[in-house]
Parts: C-alpha cells; structure tokens; sequence
C-alpha cells in the first residue's frame, strides 16, 4: 500500500476581484458604453452578459474564477460594438455624402455597406480594449491549482 499518497484540497471558492480588479473590469465595461448614444443602457447590458456569462448573478461577488468566462464574453460583446460602430460611421459617412453634400431628400438603407455582426471575419480590436482584456487575461492565467505537500 502506498503511504505517500495525500489527497488533493479540493479546490476553494475563487477569491474576490480586489478593488483594482473590480476598477479595471469596470473601466473597460465604461469605455464599452461610452461609444453609444444610450451609454447607461449599455453598462447595465454588459454587466448582465457578463453575470450570464460567468453564470454569477448579482450580488454575489465576481471571483477569479469567472474571469475566463468573463474575458470571452468581452471579446464576443466588443467584437459586435466595433462592427455596430463602424456600421453607424458607414452611415453616417453616406449621409454625409448623399445628402448632405449631393442634395438628395433622403437615403434608402439598402444603399449601405453594413458589415452583418454574425459574419465570421477576424475582428480586430482597438489596442486599448486588446491591452485591456490583455491584463484581465493574465490576471487569469496566474490562477493555479491548489499545491499538493507530499
């Protein structure tokens, strides 16, 4: 029989974001918002997403456990903001440029280019929000499991 064996801890409740943690996530989340018209409608719709995501309703703390789900529920929510916003500079461009500028009345929808939100190309993200979901990650990946003494 082996007597060297321990058994493993099982594995603790995720600590708490501390306070700078909280502060970043929150930062990012206010960036996200700031891009749109009905900015406080969008920090509450992210600050679900992300609950839903992590599967940690309100008003139980967020741990660094939910960080993973966190961080791919961001990357799914800017990926769609940044083809929204460039859809709405697309239009406003064409506006601009039609209506504006050329004299039409008006201007039909289908005279734009909007890019579909579903569609599968390699979105890329403005660096501050990369940098951003950057130290969440490695916030992440410093999580370890618990070491076992032999």
């Amino acid at each position: 029989m082996n007597t060297n064996y321990v058994e493993p801890m099982p594995k603790s409740a995720g600590e708490p974001l501390d306070w700078r943690q909280k502060e970043e996530l929150r930062g990012l989340i206010n960036d996200i918002a700031q891009s749109f018209q009905y900015r406080n409608a969008w920090i509450s719709g992210v600050w679900l997403a992300l609950r839903r995501a992590c599967r940690n309703p309100s008003p139980n703390p967020i741990t660094v456990d939910d960080l993973p789900a966190i961080i791919a529920e961001l990357r799914r929510i800017l990926a769609a903001a940044e083809t929204a916003l460039g859809n709405m500079r697309a239009y406003e461009r064409e506006l601009l440029r039609k209506v504006v500028r050329g004299g039409h009345q008006s201007m039909s929808c289908g005279e734009l280019p909007i890019t579909d939100i579903n569609t599968e190309m390699e979105k890329v993200l403005p660096a501050h929000f990369e940098l951003a979901i950057n130290k969440l990650e490695a916030l992440s990946t410093k999580l370890e499991a618990p070491a076992v003494s032999s």
